[in-house]
């Protein structure tokens, strides 16, 4: 019995042993300092090839995870050598949303993956997709369907410089933008990250934003990685074909259409080096994004894209079938942003490997994208953030910047009789409570992943933001149009009213109406009505006998039959974000003229959607369409 005992000790052991040196290599093994991929005088290729060769299955598996912060920890960074961290959609440090506090909670991230074995450094990566919005302080910008409307390269390419420093100012490697689709129906809540349902638009501010995240120097220290999003065609899924209602739909379009419209932005930006690219949790022909070898195959060999690939967030759960990290990996994708379950993906991608479900030729090449990333931005010499920038972050030139934007942006749609320019010297009427509030002027994706509204309830799973905002004042910085009109005229020419009912003595009134805060999913609609409270809010202003100045908020064109009637001007304002309250007035006083034209058409009913330009079909404002002074 003995002899057994031993005998079976002995082939535990050896088993023990054969797992730890897989192909040769040992996880206890200390790399010398003078390895290879130390030096820094080698090329990056020569220290990428040393570095995998010295690396177990395991440790090059964790580094194509990418992990959420409330489920990986520093020490389970440190303890799985994870490739990767996110913050997720309302994921802060613990210890507040300021830029230093970012900056040390990455750095502590940081310092926990250098500790590991091989020292590989760790990605950050981030949802800045208007401004670093999650941020404390931080400078948030237009959305992209409001710079559409600007439709200025050059600006577009500042807002992109711009978004990089404050965003490296905490420490962040990685943001998840562009949002490169194409919009093509106002019913999906993900149409305001959209610039445009023009491919050309589309193409060129989505190129100039990677110019300016990147620079063509990603070692920089105010630049970072680019990810144009959601490859692709996910502006082209059709109403009825998703859960929700359009997001993560699915296209029928043909292939030529698919390539004239949803692939052109892509053919650009690929002209720029982007670091990377997010694929799309969209169909095509019915077929998930992320399992499908053939689209990303044309990225690859068609497009030139050399990069590394990432998943969205869990989008590897909506594919079919079984060995769905398996299907992801070997359509393509490099990194997987799990992002909850990273000991499931490593333990069963391991396995994946030894059965020949995955070669391991597509796990190095998925490894060596990934390495190659993190040494051409200079994270082994320089693994952790200074806080050099964060002076930077909502400075006064990066705000006016901000203001610029939302003067561009606006787009006059009516002004019977010239009420606009506002007179100099009358009293103004401000009604309804976005006239204030700064979360709703700024949309989905600001401090949180659909945003927040001190003044109205959200949809069920959003509603909780706004009480956080309240209550820890996790708030934009910037100004509303209540505050910047008063500081601009006085508090005794600018009067409020919530419903526009007390308003005695006002020569104008200005109705500020349009959408809550929503993101993704939760923004899909059948409707663009206006609500019943802003729809009587315009009526009883206009029922005081008042020139009534319409501003819309919102983050794709509305139904406004019910309140044209009642309207002498109505200005399309979008999501304008930090500066809306300054850059509102300063057009609407007349400092500065109206430049803004539609970049969608705007439908004048329901039954017209899908609507675009050359469809045959005619809205209420066509597309490039908008006034002046």
């Amino acid at each position: 019995m003995k002899k057994y005992r031993v005998v079976a000790i002995t082939i535990l052991i050896c088993t023990v042993l054969v797992e730890a040196t897989c192909n040769g290599k040992n996880e206890t093994v200390e790399v010398p300092a003078t390895a290879s991929y130390r030096d820094t005088a080698l090329p990056v290729e020569e220290r990428v090839e040393d570095l995998l060769s010295r690396m177990t299955l395991k440790e090059k598996v964790a580094q194509m995870a990418q992990a959420v912060i409330y489920r990986a920890s520093p020490q389970d960074t440190k303890t799985w050598a994870l490739g990767s961290i996110l913050s997720g959609g309302g994921d802060h440090p613990r210890s507040g949303i300021s830029a230093k506090d970012w900056l040390d909670h990455c750095n502590e991230y940081q310092k926990a993956a250098i500790s590991t074995r091989l020292g590989i450094p760790l990605l950050y990566g981030i949802d800045s997709v208007h401004g670093c919005a999650k941020m404390g302080g931080a400078t948030v910008f237009p959305h992209n369907i409001g710079l559409g409307a600007a439709n200025d390269p050059e600006l577009v390419e500042r807002i992109g410089r711009i978004t990089a420093t404050e965003t490296a100012a905490g420490g962040i490697h990685w943001n998840f933008s562009p949002c490169i689709a194409v919009s093509r129906d106002e019913r999906w809540g993900r149409a305001y990250e959209s610039y445009s349902e023009s491919p050309g638009i589309v193409a060129r501010l989505g190129s100039a934003y990677v110019r300016g995240h990147e620079a063509g120097r990603l070692s920089d220290r105010e630049t970072i990685a680019s990810c144009p999003k959601h490859y692709f065609a996910d502006g082209g899924a059709e109403w009825g074909t998703s859960p929700h209602g359009i997001d993560r739909g699915n296209s029928s379009l043909p292939e030529d259409e698919l390539r004239r419209i949803h692939l052109a932005p892509y053919i650009a930006a690929m002209k720029e080096n982007p670091a990377t690219v997010m694929i799309s949790f969209s169909s095509i022909h019915n077929e998930k994004m992320h399992s499908n070898k053939q689209w990303i195959d044309v990225l690859r060999s068609e497009l030139g894209f050399t990069g590394l690939i990432v998943s969205d967030w869990a989008g590897h759960t909506e594919i079919d079938g079984p060995d769905k990290f398996a299907q992801a990996i070997n359509a393509g994708i490099d990194m997987i942003m799990i992002p909850e379950d990273y000991q499931l993906f490593i333990t069963e991608v391991v396995g994946n490997v030894e059965d020949g479900t995955i070669s391991i030729t597509r796990i190095d090449e998925a490894v060596r994208r990934i390495l190659t990333l993190k040494f051409e931005m200079g994270l082994f010499e320089n693994p952790f953030a200074d806080d050099s920038l964060i002076p930077l972050v909502g400075s006064d030139e990066h705000m006016a910047v901000a203001r610029d934007a939302v003067r561009k942006s606006l787009v006059l749609l009516e002004n019977k009789n010239t009420v606009l320019p506002l007179s100099a010297n009358s009293t103004i009427a401000l009604v309804g409570t976005k006239a204030k509030d700064l979360g709703a002027l700024c949309g989905g994706w600001t401090i949180y992943w659909g945003g927040y509204s001190e003044y109205e309830t959200l949809h069920p799973w959003l509603e909780q933001n706004s009480a956080r905002a309240v209550a820890n004042n996790e708030r934009v910085n910037g100004m509303d149009l209540l505050t910047a009109f008063t500081e601009r005229r006085g508090s005794t020419s600018i009067l409020y009213s919530e419903d526009g009912s007390d308003i005695t003595g006002a020569d104008c009134a200005v109705v500020v109406v349009g959408e809550k805060p929503y993101t993704e999913m939760t923004g899909d609609t059948d409707s663009l009505a206006l609500s019943k409270l802003d729809i009587d809010r315009v009526r009883t202003a206009k029922g005081q006998g008042l020139p009534v100045v319409v501003v819309v908020i919102s983050g794709r064109p509305l139904i406004l039959d019910s309140i044209l009637p009642y309207c002498d001007a109505v200005v399309a304002a979008w999501l304008p974000g930090s500066m809306a309250g300054p850059g509102i007035a300063d057009v609407l006083f007349g400092d500065y003229n109206f430049t803004g034209k539609l970049s969608v058409t705007w439908p004048e009913s329901m039954d017209q959607l899908p609507i675009n330009v050359g469809d045959g079909k005619e809205g209420l404002y066509p597309f490039g369409y908008g006034l002046s002074y």
